[in-house]
């Protein structure tokens, strides 16, 4: 099973009252970057690299390579979890100057390597989700805020048992079809 994750792991802003887990400096200027873990996150990873022979991890982001490179060095320090990362270059580029309109979407369709009854893509952002909607399972987005101090955010725990489910399954578009009707929101949104 082909797994092709995005930015679940973690955010990078600064979301007030919580210190960083780590500081990143970016690009020529050094820029400082505050990353905050999702929580478990590091038990999430350690799933990926225990269940490697049912589900082959897969990054697929529309970050550049560096900086990419450098949180997936504080989420996988080893390189252990994720066997292959797509970036930028590797997303279509649609564009609509008169609009104002420029997204970078993700296709996992093209690779004719996988098989797609096989694959997912988690992202929570849907219009990635437009050229292989059957494949799609919308994540929660993290920012890192609560309203309690001492809550916990356990979105990768519930996540986890879902992939384990999922990796069982011959065929895992009929069921992320009915459960997450991505072309039926895709389609009342005019996007298809």
């Amino acid at each position: 099973h082909t797994y092709l994750y995005d930015e679940n792991f973690g955010f990078m802003a600064d979301p007030a009252a919580r210190d960083p887990d780590h500081t990143i400096h970016f690009g020529e200027k050094q820029l400082p970057i505050k990353v905050y873990m999702r929580d478990y996150c590091h038990e999430f990873v350690t799933f990926l690299k225990e269940n490697k022979g049912s589900i082959e991890a897969v990054i697929y982001t529309s970050g550049v390579p560096e900086y990419t490179n450098m949180l997936l060095s504080l989420i996988d320090p080893k390189g252990e979890a994720f066997e292959h990362v797509l970036y930028q270059n590797a997303c279509h580029i649609f564009e609509k100057k008169d609009e104002d309109i420029f997204m970078m979407i993700k296709d996992i369709s093209r690779f004719d390597n996988r098989d797609l009854k096989k694959c997912i893509m988690l992202d929570p952002q849907p219009i990635n989700f437009l050229l292989s909607p059957e494949n799609g399972l919308p994540t929660i987005p993290y920012t890192a805020e609560y309203d309690q101090p001492d809550r916990k955010d356990n979105y990768l725990q519930a996540l986890q048992g879902q992939l384990e489910e999922l990796s069982k399954m011959d065929n895992v578009r009929p069921f992320l079809k009915e459960t997450y009707k991505i072309r039926n929101i895709l389609k009342n949104s005019k996007l298809i």
